[in-house]
């Protein structure tokens, strides 16, 4: 539900990372403009000054080794799938994607969210 937009520096601070803004119309659910300048849609701008949450792409860290930080993002979901495994939402300059089952040791980033 809704539009994301990469941008190499948030708020001109230099983070990477995806912008997720609340969709000004239903068409626009799901549509991505990625970091490289290629859009996969034609929606109309969005802004800053639109509802929005930023997403950095901070990596992911496995044993001592910080990973893909600037680069990528990945983010876990609340949902288990084994007791070893749950879900995320993993994301880059070339898309957003879902990944099932990664192992919970991997130290993944965590976003608050308000209902």
């Amino acid at each position: 539900n809704c539009y994301w937009e990469w941008t190499d520096s948030y708020n001109g601070k230099g983070v990477a990372g995806y912008i997720v803004y609340k969709v000004k119309d239903a068409s626009d659910k799901g549509k991505k403009k990625n970091g490289s300048g290629s859009s996969t849609t034609t929606v109309a701008s969005y802004s800053l000054s639109n509802a929005h949450i930023f997403l950095p792409a901070s990596g992911y860290r496995s044993l001592l080794a910080l990973n893909y930080a600037g680069d990528s993002g990945s983010y876990w979901s609340s949902s288990l799938i084994s007791r070893d495994g749950a879900n995320d939402l993993g994301f880059s300059a070339g898309g957003v994607f879902r990944i099932t089952a990664s192992y919970r040791y991997i130290g993944q980033s965590v976003r608050g969210v308000c209902k």
